[in-house]
């Protein structure tokens, strides 16, 4: 049973909740977001490192903060991409250089020739040269063109981590610009569901992460915030079919066990839970395709990192809040103002600051002068 001050509260943050709802409405499609980087597509390059997350079996009590977390990071880093080595495309053999079209020398370009080009006789008249007049051409060709093709083949992952490494250029900057309206998040368990009120396609399993730039490697390093792992609960605030009471339960094992989105068999364990409790016909998979396909909900495996609006960590805040308010007994005697509810005072005598309210509201006391009457506060003064 709640108390004057519990319901109360309770009804003006139950407000600015559904004013942050109104307001704030949360990104429903990781496509969505403002900055998005899939795992599955990062390119495979010894340039690119990635975290290995490590389960921890121990129930023990704990004797830290984080000795009673499920899993922790092997590294000191989420996602760490340098930048690497390029190379050009070999050079063709002179015999065939000046017969070759523009283009070959990029990683995506094609290798053509000319058929035919025009040069002048020992006798000063023009004459049509085809290329295949010189049957060592077109076996130079052969050869070279096979050269290029490996090299082209062994070059992409090396120039796809050098496109990734402009991006994340561009994102530390838009952070450095920006980084009071943006957060960085990396999040795992996309979840995938159809529904009336719009489509779900979005990690639910999220954590809070930083970008950092050692200019002199040059790398750029992914690092956590030690800020705990969190339930994309906003998802979840208009579904009318699903049980906040298990919602928070879930939150609660998420925050005590310490599952990391990017987590092996505890995370999964927890996901295919999850994807129950959400509905009768839930699944749960390590691979399914990343759209939109039933009318009930999927979780699968695919970590991405991305910018979220920090306007969306106000849900996450509200939502603890009126948790928290249903167990309080005290409060804040400013936050009782708010609702109209005089706090009780604590009158401590030790305290020379403490005493009985002034039962007079005039300047009687000859050592206050005041031209006109005095209310309590400036005689206490």
């Amino acid at each position: 049973m709640l108390n004057p001050s519990q319901k109360r509260l309770g009804q003006l943050f139950g407000f600015l909740d559904g004013l942050n709802q109104v307001r704030n409405q949360p990104t429903k499609a990781i496509g969505d977001q403002p900055w998005v980087l899939s795992f599955q597509d990062l390119p495979d390059h010894p340039s690119i490192e990635r975290a290995t997350i490590v389960d921890v079996e121990d129930d023990s009590e704990p004797k830290e903060p984080k000795a009673d977390q499920a899993q922790e990071v092997a590294n000191d880093f989420i996602l760490k991409v340098s930048r690497p080595e390029l190379t050009d495309a070999p050079a063709p053999p002179d015999s065939i250089k000046d017969w070759l079209l523009s283009g070959w020398e990029q990683i995506d370009g094609t290798v053509s020739i000319r058929e035919s080009r025009n040069e002048v006789s020992e006798e000063g008249q023009t004459v049509i040269v085809r290329f295949d007049a010189d049957p060592t051409r077109p076996e130079a060709l052969t050869e070279w063109t096979a050269t290029r093709d490996e090299w082209a083949v062994n070059e992409r992952p090396a120039r796809a981590t050098m496109a990734l490494f402009e991006r994340l250029y561009e994102l530390h900057g838009r952070i450095e610009r920006e980084g009071e309206r943006f957060e960085l998040i990396v999040g795992d368990g996309i979840l995938s569901w159809r529904r009336p009120e719009g489509g779900l396609l979005h990690p639910v399993l999220l954590k809070r992460i930083q970008l950092q730039f050692d200019a002199d490697a040059p790398e750029f390093t992914f690092v956590e915030t030690g800020t705990p792992t969190e339930i994309y609960s906003a998802l979840f605030r208009s579904m009318g079919d699903v049980d906040g009471r298990l919602l928070g339960k879930c939150r609660d094992e998420v925050e005590k066990r310490g599952y990391h989105p990017m987590g092996a068999g505890l995370t999964g364990g927890f996901l295919r839970k999850f994807a129950q409790l959400l509905s009768a016909q839930g699944q749960y998979a390590d691979s399914f395709p990343l759209r939109i396909e039933t009318d009930y909900p999927r979780i699968s495996r695919n970590p991405f990192i991305f910018l979220r609006s920090r306007t969306l960590g106000f849900a996450t805040a509200i939502e603890a809040i009126l948790e928290d308010i249903k167990d309080r007994e005290a409060f804040p005697a400013s936050l009782l103002n708010i609702v109209g509810i005089e706090a009780p005072r604590v009158i401590n005598d030790s305290d020379p600051e403490d005493f009985e309210p002034v039962s007079h509201t005039g300047n009687e006391d000859v050592d206050i002068l005041l031209s006109k009457p005095a209310n309590q506060e400036q005689l206490k003064l």
